[in-house]
């Protein structure tokens, strides 16, 4: 448990020694393989960690934290079907429980169904209907969806029962895609407040300020962010999110060789999906490359990028005139 919170490279030979420990002795149960999945998952070692999870799903099938853990292993090996098959087993065995709808229509969101995300969302607040978890989940929903404004009003929901440093954050998003860069650089501040642990937090607040005008504070967050991001990377090298969030934090400091080499990073992890494309778009147009910029952007939009998340996208605001940028937009 203590790995899983706080992620400390420090205890994780200790968490593997002590769960090793108590599988071999044959007294740990399904908790022990659970275990020693958490923390091959955390380091990178998927395909471990799904033996480690199966292993404890067999000895106990409705261990919780195993399907969980096994759900998440085969998203980070590019085995989405697996994962979804594991989710849906979830809801099976208790479908009246908001939890397996709340796993699933996060996993539909990861993978861009976000129909099919809104109506699990749906069922977490039928099953719960004072629980934040629903109204937080639907305004992610809809930020996914492009759909901002909407999604002011189940966030602020979801804050008025229950306060959490990522449905601040998802908030910030909301106001940072309507350019209300000064409303997003505040909620910001307040999701850090509870969670000044978190790199995304100081680098969502970064892109706020900066984008706000407030450059030498920007800096100052995307520092912060850079620091807590590599204490990640050196748990978990193929972490793509980490790898994303270290090359576009480089570039808006204006260090370019560090943009370049983790943009590179990620490409190689990601095996250039449509994401990763667009976030070379991102990187090269912030070095002022325009051309390789549309070249990405263009690459990224031929993948299944959404056009409408590109036109939304304030980093590209500066494209907006350029002929090439229209031409790109409307063949894709």
């Amino acid at each position: 448990q203590k790995y899983e919170s706080s992620k400390d490279k420090t205890v994780i030979a200790k968490s593997r020694q002590a769960c090793s420990k108590a599988v071999d002795l044959g007294n740990s149960g399904a908790a022990g393989h659970v275990c020693l999945g958490v923390i091959a998952s955390g380091t990178g070692k998927y395909e471990k960690a799904v033996d480690q999870f199966q292993r404890a799903a067999q000895l106990e099938p409705t261990n919780e934290d195993a399907l969980i853990g096994l759900g998440g292993a085969y998203e980070s090996l590019g085995k989405p079907q697996e994962a979804e098959n594991t989710y849906k087993k979830m809801v099976l065995r208790r479908p009246s429980y908001w939890r397996g709808y709340n796993l699933l229509g996060a996993f539909y969101l990861r993978q861009a169904q976000y129909d099919d995300a809104v109506k699990m969302f749906q069922k977490v607040i039928e099953c719960t209907p004072e629980s934040f978890r629903g109204h937080a989940n639907m305004g992610a929903a809809y930020l996914y969806e492009a759909k901002y404004a909407e999604a002011i009003k189940p966030l602020e929901q979801s804050l008025a029962t229950h306060p959490t440093a990522d449905t601040y954050s998802n908030l910030g998003t909301a106001y940072y895609f309507q350019h209300r860069f000064n409303d997003a650089a505040q909620t910001y501040q307040k999701a850090i407040q509870l969670d000044d642990k978190d790199y995304l937090n100081w680098g969502n607040l970064g892109e706020a300020l900066y984008l706000n005008g407030e450059r030498p504070k920007s800096v100052a967050a995307f520092q912060k962010g850079i620091a807590l991001a590599k204490e990640n990377l050196a748990i978990n090298p193929h972490d793509q999110q980490l790898l994303r969030s270290l090359a576009n934090y480089h570039v808006m400091i204006g260090n370019r060789a560090n943009a370049v080499k983790y943009l590179d990073q990620e490409l190689a992890e990601s095996r250039s999906d449509k994401q990763s494309l667009f976030d070379a778009a991102v990187v090269y147009n912030h070095l002022g490359d325009t051309g390789r910029a549309l070249e990405w952007l263009g690459k990224a939009l031929r993948a299944g990028f959404s056009r409408e998340l590109v036109l939304q996208q304030p980093d590209l605001d500066n494209l907006h005139g350029d002929p090439r940028f229209k031409e790109l937009l409307q063949r894709g």
